[in-house]
């Protein structure tokens, strides 16, 4: 895996994580959730040069999901919302 394509994926798993957190369209559940999380620091583990290749990927049924919501993004041009912490 490249470094753009492991960017790119962090990228794909962020915002479908996000979407689906402010959206009733397509449903995660808090597991699946942590799965998208689960890859997340796998693909990390990629650009840190500990690994050529994530040793952990969703299941393919769960990856239909991420790509059913990335067409709804692209779809919608949907936008990240900027984080603004909360005061204390």
């Amino acid at each position: 895996m490249t470094e753009t394509q492991v960017y790119i994926r962090l990228q794909q798993l962020i915002n479908a994580h996000a979407w689906s957190r402010l959206n009733d369209t397509v449903q995660l559940s808090d597991g699946q959730r942590i799965c998208l999380s689960q890859e997340r620091a796998a693909l990390m583990t990629v650009l840190d040069g500990m690994l050529s290749e994530p040793a952990y990927t969703i299941p393919e049924h769960l990856n239909e999901k991420v790509n059913q919501i990335t067409a709804i993004i692209k779809e919608t041009n949907w936008q990240l919302p900027e984080h603004t912490p909360e005061p204390y």
